[in-house]
Order: structure tokens, then sequence, then C-alpha cells
């Protein structure tokens, strides 16, 4: 019986152990996507029979942020299929829009525009008739951690379709309408999968310029042409430009059959940032379209592309999941962040400064949790069980960790998580006497401290004695020194 217990105690206490270690690891935020190990650019694996690590270190990055849904990324491109089961929850609405009354209720020039606009053919139906808008979506911004196919690089942020091109891929005399339509209406961040050599565009210009002055980040392919020319509107130097690569990390080489052309990441110094664009696996629309009449529409509403048309979205993507940890952030502090905390790529040809790593982006913008507050008792007995409250604020409202050292033999201790902002009370006894000194400090959930908050404590107790018995004292000295031994002070 005696053995059984002592098991049994035993058992008790490595179970506990090993779940305060797999606490204490913090592991990466992995979504229940049926199909995301497909996506080799967000967690690669080598399942494509690429480069493990070869990725943008997803998982990592949304155990900081997987989104804000006051966040609206607008794809301007082909349309969205908003009805797609993996992206209609995340489609952004205009809410000032009361739907079908044949009233341009917000007065911005758009009647009944609840999910954006169609300015091929000037209506409010901005439905993907190609299927190039929708595969960009669901990279950007597919719903995840649903238990349906992908993840988008940010799970909750709303995407707004913005319709510039025809089911035939054939371009509107008033597409560039299309990014002022965006800045306009709320769009934090516009992903451009489009563009041409063509240098000189006033109108083009013109609308970039304005969506920049409104605040937003633009973020453009580089092209697919395997040339060093300037690509625009990717080229402007308010725009983020994007380069690709593939699961080895080299630069993106690759044939695109439904295009039956190959595609070569344009490059040169006017690149800003490279990201995988080679067999991305994501979102096409539900209905027929001419992507689907070319590959097998029994994939179920998802298929594989590439170009760098698919690379933009990806980087729109870990731009709106920095704009989620920090709304305050400039286009420029975005675009630094993002350039300046990338992984090497393997290219003599220069397509960026690296390839980005959501991770270490969102890592850069990290604020520890401030100082902790200690309040308990500074003095007492020992052998008996001490109380102290201890309290914090993590800036982005993280969980807490604390980091507690107790003074005495007993070592570090971690404890957590908790809820920021919430008090929490941790006991301790004292067997020893003497003066301890506890030591707090709090982490965040990807290891980000604070410094340590100290408080003195004294064990024993200090005994005190009242007025009139000090003055007895006083008049009577020679009585002190048995008085001490038998008050033991």
């Amino acid at each position: 019986m005696k053995k059984k217990i002592v098991c049994i105690f035993v058992m008790t206490l490595l179970i506990t152990t090993a779940i305060q270690s797999i606490i204490a690891i913090h592991i990466s935020t992995t979504p229940n996507d049926p199909d995301f190990t497909e996506q080799w650019y967000l967690d690669n694996t080598g399942q494509t029979g690429g480069t493990s690590d070869a990725d943008i270190d997803a998982p990592e990055a949304w155990d900081i942020e997987t989104g804000d849904p006051d966040v609206v990324i607008a794809i301007v491109d082909t349309g969205v299929d908003y009805t797609h089961p993996d992206l209609a929850d995340n489609i952004w609405t205009n809410v000032d829009e009361i739907p079908d009354n044949g009233i341009d209720d917000d007065e911005n020039g758009y009647i009944d525009d609840v999910r954006g606009w169609d300015f091929f053919y000037n209506d409010n139906e901005p439905l993907d008739g190609f299927g190039h808008g929708t595969n960009l979506a669901g990279i950007a911004g597919a719903v995840s951690n649903n238990n349906v196919g992908i993840a988008g690089v940010c799970w909750n942020c709303k995407i707004m379709p913005v319709q510039i091109a025809d089911e035939t891929f054939r371009f509107s005399s008033s597409m560039w309408d299309g990014i002022i339509y965006a800045a306009d209406n709320g769009a934090d961040v516009i992903s451009i999968s489009f563009g041409s050599n063509n240098p000189n565009s006033e109108i083009r210009d013109n609308a970039i310029n304005y969506a920049y002055d409104k605040g937003c980040v633009l973020v453009a392919a580089a092209g697919n042409g395997g040339s060093n020319t300037k690509y625009y509107p990717a080229a402007y130097n308010n725009v983020i430009s994007v380069g690709g690569t593939d699961y080895k990390d080299n630069i993106m080489d690759v044939y695109i059959e439904v295009a039956d052309e190959w595609a070569k990441s344009n490059w040169g110094d006017w690149v800003d940032i490279a990201a995988p664009g080679v067999n991305i696996y994501t979102t096409t629309p539900t209905y027929p379209v001419y992507i689907n009449e070319e590959y097998d529409v029994s994939l179920n509403y998802y298929n594989m592309w590439a170009g760098t048309s698919l690379a933009a979205p990806i980087v729109a993507g870990v731009a709106a999941l920095l704009l989620s940890r920090n709304n305050s952030l400039s286009q420029e502090e975005v675009k630094s962040l993002i350039c300046e905390n990338v992984d090497p790529y393997e290219s003599e040809r220069y397509i960026g400064t690296g390839r980005i790593n959501a991770y270490k982006a969102l890592s850069a913008i990290n604020t520890p949790p401030n100082n902790p507050d200690i309040d308990g008792l500074t003095s007492g007995n020992t052998g008996e069980e001490q109380e102290f409250i201890i309290s914090t604020t993590d800036p982005h409202g993280d969980d807490i960790f604390y980091l507690i050292d107790w003074g005495d033999d007993t070592g570090e201790e971690e404890f957590g998580p908790y809820p920021s902002g919430i008090e929490q009370t941790f006991y301790h006894t004292w067997n020893e006497k003497g003066e301890y000194t506890i030591r707090v400090k709090a982490q965040d959930i990807i290891g980000a401290e604070s410094e340590w908050s100290e408080l003195e404590v004294s064990m024993p107790k200090t005994k005190t004695m009242n007025k009139p018995f000090l003055t007895f004292l006083e008049n009577h000295p020679h009585l002190f020194p048995l008085i001490r031994q038998i008050l033991g002070i």
C-alpha cells in the first residue's frame, strides 16, 4: 500500500513538472486548419522537399499577434469571392452603408458598396471572376483556426475587396480609382499585385501618393520578368516592393502552367524585401472561373499558384499584424520593421534586404511588461506562511509570467501565465531567521522581461515594547539583561 502511494505521488510530481515545463517553453501557436501543412511558406518543415525553416516563422509570430479585426487589408485586384467559406467571416463590411436601398448612405460616391466596389463594371459586386484576387485574399487573411482549409497570415484582419479587372484579367481604365477608394474607406494596408514598366503615369502617381498621404501602408509585387527594370507602382519609395523566393530560399524562378510562362522575380536596388512566391497554396473561387477551368476543381476551392503576386499579400499580412500590435506605427516604421528583421536568401540578384520573417518583425516592436508591484508584510515569524500580492500590466495586454526569488535557498521560481493587470496572491514560508530580499520580475509570452522589483522582509518579526515599559526599564537598568533573556531579544 505504501509503495502504491509513493508511486502515485511520484507520477503526480512528474506530470506536474512536465506541465510546468511545457508552459515555460511558450509553445508556438499552430492553427487547426486542416490544410495548414500545405502552406510551407508559413511553416516549412521540408514537406515540399524544401529547406526547413525557409519560411516566415508564422507560428512563432502568431504567439505574439494573430491580428485585429479593426485592421483592414484592401485587395485591389480581380475582386474576391466573398462567399468563400474560408474568407466570408473576414470580409470587410461598410457599416455606414444600408444594403440594397439604392442610396449612397455614407455619401462616399458609391451606392450600396457594402462589401467594396467593382471599378471594371462600376457596380457594388466586387465578386472575383478570374480567381487571382481570391488567391491573394486567402494568403493575407483567410479565416484561421476554424477547422476549415488554410490559415491566413493575419487571422482576424478584414479583407476589403476592390475589383479593377474583369474575368479575363483586363484592367479597368479607372483602376487607380480603386486605390483611392481603399484609402478613403478605411484600408490600413493596400496589397497591389499588378503593375508595369511605364514610369510616367500621372493618374497612378497621384493615386499612390494620395493613399500614402491618407496613412495607408502600400505593398506591391516587384513583377515576374526576371529583370532589373523598375516596375511600378512597386518601385516607388513610398511603396514596399516585394520580390519572390522559393521553398529553398532561392530567388523565385518557376513555370506557371496557367499562364504558360516562366516567372522569375524582378530584382534591383528598388526591391525592398523578398517573400515566398512559389507553390503558394491558397483559396480559389467556389464557382467556375478561369483559374478553376485550368486546374482540377476537385481541389475543393483551393489551389497552388506562383509569382511575386503571391509574395506581396504575405508582406501585406505581416504589415497588418504589425499594425494590429501597435496601431500608432507610421508607414516608414512598418517598412523598416519588415526590412530590417529578416532571414537571408540565396541569390546573386538583389531582391531586398532579406526574406521576410514575421516573428522577428513583431519581436522588434515588443515592449516588456511594467515592473511588478509587491504588496505584503515586511516582517513575520519563521515557520509561518506569509502572503504577498503581486501585480503588473503588459502594454500589449499579453498574459504574464512571474519570476520570483524569495531570497532564500529555494531558488528562482516561475509562475503563470496570468492575465495582464490582475492581482495574484503568492505564499512563502521562511524557516530561518534573517533579513531577506524578495525579487520579482515579469515576463511576457515571448520572454521579454521587466526589471526586478524588490521588497525587504525580516524574519522573525521585530518585537516592540510599549512606552510605559520602556520608561520602567530606563528607571531600572539593572533589569535589562534579564528582560532580554526572558523575551529572547
